[in-house]
């Protein structure tokens, strides 16, 4: 049995002749899991169970978090990836390594010299591969805002203030 499910033959899993043994090739992602083996005679049954954990990735590292933000503001970028085990974690801005080596990357108070690319490189120390992702900021000063929300207004308002009437 695999977690509570009866375990049947596929193309990747071979069960032997007597039923003694099985054999999983290739092992894939999916594989892992807790078995359980029940051998049985005519006096007494036993079970022995194990747990199968596949490694792999990382794999689709993605950043979530703003693309703009406003001067003073804050931002924060969360990384993720598919892997087994969880993978570390390191980021770079604008190509030079942070130091910062948690999932998620906060900027406080930013500035115009916050602008740029933010990237994060997830490694699984058992697979021995890594893989990035990079996520570009943009700091809008204030003045620019409150200018760009002006003009929205006027192209908005104005016919209702016109004098052709």
């Amino acid at each position: 049995m695999k977690d509570n499910q009866k375990l049947s033959p596929s193309n990747n899993i071979i069960f032997s002749a007597d039923n003694r043994s099985v054999s999983i090739s290739p092992v894939r992602r999916t594989d892992g899991g807790r078995y359980e083996c029940i051998p049985r005679n005519p006096v007494s049954s036993d079970t022995a169970e194990f747990t199968i954990t596949v490694n792999y990735g990382p794999d689709s590292v993605r950043i979530e978090g703003d693309g703009e933000v406003e001067e003073g503001g804050s931002v924060t970028f969360r990384c993720s990836a598919d892997s087994v085990p969880e993978p570390r974690y390191t980021w770079t801005f604008n190509r030079t390594n942070t130091g910062l080596t948690t999932d998620s990357f906060t900027v406080n108070q930013v500035t115009f010299s916050d602008s740029g690319t933010y990237s994060c490189t997830a490694r699984n120390d058992v697979t021995g591969r890594e893989s990035s992702a990079s996520h570009t900021l943009v700091v809008r000063g204030k003045t620019f805002l409150r200018n760009a929300l002006f003009h929205h207004l006027i192209m908005v308002m104005g016919p209702l203030y016109s004098n052709n009437a």
